[in-house]
């Protein structure tokens, strides 16, 4: 009976310490499952109130973005650009003077002339006589000056504006595209393009010239285009993919009469605000140039840039020279 007994006893205690763990594991099942989904839901609210804050802050960037292309364009849209006339000027008094006329003939921007009509650079590059290995002729105006020009004129508010002829050599016309961007200049509007038929090929050589240029200047580009190529409809998606890779284009009006320009504005009033078309002007004849103006602002074209000024008498030359 002792044995019996004792083997029941015995018997009898295993379910009971069964049951005793079954228990407590269910109780720290039953809480952890809770702890989880407490943790769950905080995790996704806080996912939630992450995603919210990122989204607000992504659309608030892009936002910022958008009216930050907005300002830019519609500045582009306003520049207008007096010639930086170099003749005769010495030193940074002259320069500073130059740009003081130009923010007082109402101008907001800066034009430089890179090269002349011949192609020839017009300033004596640093970076051109490097690759050279040939001085620069002392005629040229001076890097030195062409700095102080753009420091004038971003203390006048001013834009600087450089019109930069391209040349079958890249390497070369990057190194003083950098150059200029170190000078102080804001953008570089590129010519020698304006001849050439709208096509594939014209379009892939244009965007893959500036985009050799950009990266050794982050500066605004802008190509210069023919009246007839923006005046044919057809030539609109070539058009259409230049400007994708430049800030803005420049039409070819160096050669424009008032009534050439009165025409072109009622004729493709649109491509001037779709494109931030810039007039590129000559201002050789002082009468010419003002009749030009005068057509542009009558059809609320306000934008231009001119690349050459009427020439210096010569007693107001020899004084500037006489003072360097």
């Amino acid at each position: 009976m002792k044995k019996y007994k004792t083997y029941t006893a015995k018997k009898l205690k295993l379910p009971r310490r069964l049951l005793f763990f079954f228990a407590v594991a269910a109780i720290i099942f039953a809480v952890t499952v809770i702890i989880g989904n407490i943790l769950k839901t905080r995790v996704e609210t806080v996912k939630e109130n992450s995603d919210t804050t990122y989204t607000l802050e992504t659309e608030k960037a892009q936002m910022e973005t958008i009216m930050q292309t907005a300002e830019h364009d519609s500045a582009l849209s306003a520049v207008s650009a007096g010639h930086l006339a170099t003749e005769g000027i010495k030193d940074a008094n002259g320069v500073r003077e130059i740009i003081s006329q130009l923010k007082a003939g109402g101008y907001n921007a800066v034009s430089f002339a890179v090269n002349s009509d011949t192609g020839e650079f017009t300033y004596a590059s640093p970076a051109l006589q490097e690759i050279s290995r040939l001085p620069a002729s002392e005629k040229l105006f001076s890097y030195e000056l062409l700095k102080e020009a753009a420091s004038a004129a971003k203390t006048s508010g001013m834009r600087m504006s450089a019109v930069m002829c391209s040349s079958a050599d890249t390497d070369i016309d990057s190194a003083v595209a950098a150059e200029l961007y170190s000078a102080g200049f804001d953008e570089i509007i590129i010519t020698g393009f304006e001849s050439d038929a709208p096509d594939d090929s014209t379009v892939s050589r244009i965007n893959s010239y500036v985009e050799a240029l950009r990266k050794s200047a982050p500066v605004d580009f802008g190509v210069l285009l023919s009246d007839s190529v923006l005046s044919d409809s057809k030539n609109a998606p070539f058009i259409e993919k230049i400007f994708a890779k430049t800030e803005f284009l420049a039409i070819d009006m160096r050669n424009a009469d008032s009534e050439k320009a009165s025409s072109l504005a009622e004729n493709i009033q649109g491509s001037f605000s779709a494109y931030l078309l810039r007039p590129l002007l000559r201002g050789d004849n002082a009468e010419t140039a003002l009749a030009v103006r005068a057509a542009l602002t009558g059809a609320s074209i306000n934008a231009c840039q001119y690349i050459s000024s009427p020439e210096k008498p010569a007693e107001e030359t020899t004084a500037n020279a006489t003072e360097g």
